[in-house]
């Protein structure tokens, strides 16, 4: 029977630590190498931009395409130009506009410390002057002699007189009633004319001229209108008789409160009157119920 020695005991122990070191090493180097190399594939300092040409030069209107290296993990970029009045960019093709010179930037659109520059130089367009073909006369035939004819003498023409035709002037009638209907004149007025408010005899409340049908409150005839057709206007006055009553009085009975019945004594009989009712909480700012 065989017995293990102390000793050995201890050197396996030792061995054991060592393996387990020594691949505990190798994990965490390759976990360390792992963070530093996707650090680093991220690193803005360690992406660039390489524009294959730093000089370009065109002429007006032509276009090439811009090529350059640049780090894989950039993904798309932004073409600029500093002067579009010089050079514009569709995509990566650049495309002369005008005469002159600029600089244009390709850069990353996740890394705006990736970028790079070129010097892009456009020269005028090119013009060949075309010199214009001599111009051959054409050959001109003589033209063909034509016989000279005496005009015949003229004869007077002796006109007529013509007799002028004198249009008479069309006349309007316009008729001034009261408010019964009854006419208190007629006025003959030719097209055009206006009605003369001096050759009217016209009462000491006078309203203005209404129409047949208009209340006193209507905008009355305008005598600066001139007449164009025959009228029938309605002397209006602030009396007694329609359309322009005069209130003599008006007296109200009851009392204002709400649910109750006013009466309303008017004269004349049969004016038309409005009542409107308003309140107020402090007598005085009023509002109308």
């Amino acid at each position: 029977m065989q017995t293990n020695h102390p000793r050995n005991k201890e050197e396996n122990k030792k061995r054991r630590k060592l393996l387990i070191w020594f691949f505990s090493s190798l994990m965490i180097s390759f976990i360390v190498g792992l963070i530093l190399f996707l650090l680093l594939r991220n690193d803005p300092f360690t992406a660039f931009v390489d524009i294959n040409e730093g000089f370009y030069v065109l002429e007006e209107g032509q276009s090439t395409e811009v090529f350059f290296n640049a780090s894989d993990e950039l993904g798309s970029f932004l073409y600029v130009t500093y002067d579009p009045r010089v050079v514009r960019f569709e995509e990566n093709r650049l495309i002369a506009v005008g005469p002159g010179t600029t600089t244009i930037m390709v850069s990353s659109s996740s890394n705006r410390r990736a970028f790079d520059t070129a010097s892009v130089t456009v020269r005028p367009r090119t013009v060949i002057p075309v010199e214009p073909e001599p111009e051959v006369p054409e050959p001109v035939e003589p033209e063909p002699e034509v016989p000279v004819v005496e005009p015949e003498p003229e004869v007077p023409v002796v006109e007529e007189p013509k007799e002028e035709v004198v249009t008479p002037p069309t006349i309007y009638t316009v008729t001034i009633t009261n408010e019964t209907g009854a006419v208190i004149t007629t006025l003959e007025i030719e097209e055009g004319s206006f009605i003369n408010e001096e050759d009217l005899d016209l009462p000491e409340l006078f309203k203005g001229f209404l129409f047949e049908g208009q209340a006193c409150a209507d905008e009355p005839f305008d005598l600066e209108t001139p007449i164009t057709e025959n009228l029938t206007l309605i002397q209006a006055a602030y009396n007694q008789e329609a359309p322009c009553l005069q209130l003599d009085y008006i007296v109200l009975s009851g009392k204002p409160v709400a649910g109750t019945e006013l009466i309303v004594d008017i004269f004349p009989i049969g004016a038309n009157v409005t009542i409107s009712w308003y309140t107020s909480v402090n007598n005085r700012t009023y509002r109308e119920i």
